[in-house]
């Protein structure tokens, strides 16, 4: 390997508080005989469940190991998936887009692979089998490689646009994180090639009619995949299709039945379908109740579950009937030896340890779930821990010393032994940022050099999330830390906690909370993987990473509330102002207690024309003190200048008019200044051209009054010279 130096923003070989993607096959380690169990245990069952403790890398497990194992086996297709609303609907498009991804986004993943790859010999009249060829030699720079994979998730990715059709069925249901091209899978299985060559053969039959003779085979050439792929009828169709699976309402088993005897015309070859459902537990709390679903028509009779709870039920209901369905009907199409087979097709459901028991209810539906058809997968034991941390560097040309690695190891080991693979990431990849990313190859990081340096395993965990607390105001910090305690459950009695999804728009008691600071706030906890948020219809639901993080989250909102009380009873004041009326009588006024609330913290309040009633509540109540704060009056007069509408702006102008009116000796260069802000706030809002309202002015005289001299010059010329006084 040549001694170049990596520094390319997409190698990352340790993934911090992300999970790793099919795409990150050759970074994830320490899992083979988790895998190679799970993978057994699915090969033989219709129907199974993989369940874990909190943090113990599920996900990870499930697309940088499982998937790609499990499509190394002939005809294995992978829909996976996550709850939603709308289950049905989300799993026909998931099986969809695993049998058939755009051809649009294939063509540009292979493109971009002519222009980028480094393998030697590689043309447009190259097979696939001579890139696979090519690649077994491992003659690919892995920097290269890493580029090319991130490329392709990027030609998925809805956001970009590429694929207006891939849009319209990835746009609700949160299903780009988990879709990657079928092209990539030749650059990371020993089998791609005939695992594209499949897809190819499926689009083939779905796609083509009279007017495309050619079919694709294994001694086809790229640049004919390519003259396929790009070919207008084959587009056509597609998008056709797309249309078709948007508006089905057929049940899945028609629908799988359908696509499969679709996909097999021109080959004869069906493809064996795998459901699997990740992170199965949201199914239970898209409700917020924790009672399992066996006793749903009993509390359905009950005044306390809301007509949305039942609706929610009864949608979780048929979702698992129909996955019954699907698993033990017969298709209507008759196989190669005459017979109505069962579909070829498998239900894998994965989720946390802690939802394992309510899989009682589902059961009913689908069929027996018992210790024979689930896998349970533990945290990290040590000695897996060891390949975790030394091989994903070794794989770039590093290395990390193996009594550095143990130490690692012993500083995160847990009372039982086991070791947060989280834990490991946020080290580790501290560790590649820090020390490794930008030396050259062949580096080696040892024990006596960390120590050298001063670093301490656990203060890299906590230092990871107080620096992103540290990032933010204490006003800022505080909505952070409420933001994060709503996004899980803890139980008091067993000491444990369960992550939970929440609309953004119901994360504050308080709707005076202004929409635009949230968002900048979720922006940010984005933006450092503490949050991620997916869209469904009209909603943004937020979700917090990675359960090892709850645990520093609740010891930061304890230090906090400890050493900022007063912010418990700022919010409590803030909750009372919802109840005030918008009326704007005289008789209405702020308690002192929600005036200082109001003017110490306005950045997080809604300000806009349409709910102005605050801002100008709080500016008449400042005026009406005998002794009203000049920096107070300041903040709400910056405040309320946001609001620009004449009428506004008038009574902002004279609320300041009877404020300097009545201070008139005491706060003269404060007047001043302030009258001067008000006058050309006055002058963009009301549109001053002339004298032919009274009210506007006597306020502009007044102000002046208390202004500058330069300030009664600009005035007076403004408007014609023609002022009181």
């Amino acid at each position: 390997m040549s001694t170049t130096k990596i520094s390319d923003k997409f190698i990352r070989p340790y993934k911090g508080a992300f999970s790793y993607k099919t795409e990150d096959a050759e970074f994830f380690h320490g899992r083979k005989l988790d895998n190679f169990h799970f993978k057994t245990l699915v090969l033989g069952c219709r129907f199974s469940a993989l369940h874990a403790p909190s943090g113990a890398g599920k996900t990870s497990l499930i697309q940088a190991s499982f998937i790609p194992s499990l499509e190394e086996e002939n005809g294995f297709v992978v829909a996976l998936s996550r709850p939603s609303t709308e289950p049905v609907i989300t799993t026909k498009k998931s099986i969809f887009l695993s049998l058939l991804p755009d051809p649009t986004v294939e063509a540009a993943c292979l493109r971009y692979f002519l222009e980028h790859s480094d393998l030697n010999g590689i043309s447009p009249s190259s097979t696939i089998r001579d890139v696979a060829n090519s690649l077994n030699s491992n003659t690919m720079n892995p920097r290269v490689k890493r580029v090319i994979l991130k490329r392709f998730r990027s030609y998925a990715d809805v956001s970009n646009g590429s694929s207006p059709k891939m849009s319209l069925l990835l746009r609700d249901d949160g299903l780009s994180d988990s879709y990657t091209p079928s092209f990539s899978r030749v650059l990371l299985l020993a089998n791609g090639a005939d695992f594209f060559i499949r897809y190819l053969h499926r689009l083939y039959s779905a796609t083509t009619d009279e007017t495309i003779p050619t079919r694709i085979t294994e001694s086809s050439s790229i640049a004919e995949i390519l003259e396929f792929l790009d070919n207008e009828t084959i587009k056509e169709n597609y998008s056709n299709l797309v249309d078709q699976v948007e508006h089905d309402s057929n049940s899945l088993f028609v629908f799988l039945d359908g696509l499969l005897n679709l996909t097999a015309q021109q080959t004869g070859a069906n493809s064996i379908v795998t459901i699997l459902i990740d992170q199965f537990e949201e199914f239970f709390t898209l409700i917020e109740r924790s009672n399992s679903l066996e006793d749903i028509n009993q509390r359905s009779m009950l005044l306390e579950t809301t007509d949305e709870d039942r609706e929610t039920y009864k949608v979780c209901q048929d979702f698992f009937h129909e996955l019954g369905v699907l698993v033990r009907g017969k298709s209507k199409h008759k196989d190669a030896y005459g017979r109505h087979s069962k579909l070829p097709v498998k239900v894998i459901f994965s989720l946390r340890d802690e939802f394992y028991a309510k899989l009682d209810g589902p059961a009913r539906y689908i069929g027996e779930i018992d210790r024979s058809s689930s896998y349970r997968l533990n945290l990290l034991a040590k000695e897996e821990s060891v390949s975790v941390i030394s091989e994903p560097a070794a794989l770039l040309g590093y290395r990390i010393d193996l009594n550095l690695s143990r130490h690692i190891i012993s500083e995160l080991s847990l009372a039982d032994g086991f070791v947060d693979p989280g834990h490991i990431q946020i080290v580790c990849d501290h560790l590649w940022q820090k020390y490794m990313k930008n030396q050259d190859e062949q580096y080696t990081l040892d024990l006596p050099m960390f120590q050298r340096r001063g670093e301490k395993v656990q203060d890299i965990i906590k230092t990871y999330f107080h620096n992103f607390l540290e990032q933010f105001e204490e006003d800022e910090r505080y909505d952070v830390l409420r933001i994060l305690n709503s996004l899980f459950i803890y139980n008091d009695s067993t000491k444990t906690a369960s992550r939970t999804r929440t609309d953004k728009r119901n994360l504050f008691s308080s709707s005076l909370i202004a929409q635009g600071y949230k968002d900048d706030l979720i922006k940010r906890m984005e933006e450092k993987r503490i949050v991620r948020s997916t869209s469904y219809k009209d909603m943004t639901l937020l979700e917090i990473t990675h359960e090892f993080l709850i645990g520093l989250i609740k010891k930061s909102s304890e230090t906090f509330y400890e050493e900022n009380p007063s912010w418990l009873a700022a919010e409590r004041s803030l909750v009372a102002l919802d109840s005030i009326s918008k009326d704007m009588s005289d008789s209405r006024l702020l308690s002192e207690e929600q005036l200082d609330i109001v003017t110490k913290y306005k950045k997080r309040l809604s300000v806009n024309a349409t709910a102005s009633w605050l801002p100008q509540l709080a500016m008449k109540s400042l005026v009406q003190r005998n002794e009203p704060d000049t920096d107070s009056m300041m903040s709400v007069i910056d405040w309320t200048r946001e609001i620009k509408t004449r009428s506004h702006s008038e009574d902002l102008a004279s609320s300041v008019l009877k404020f300097a009116d009545r201070n008139e000796n005491k706060h003269r260069a404060y007047n001043q200044m302030e009258c001067g802000y008000v006058l050309e706030t006055l002058k963009k809002a009301s549109g001053i051209d002339g004298l032919d309202d009274e009210r506007l002015r006597r306020l502009v005289s007044g102000l002046i009054r208390h202004g500058s001299e330069q300030q009664a010059r600009e005035f007076s010329r403004l408007l014609g010279g023609n002022l009181d006084g």
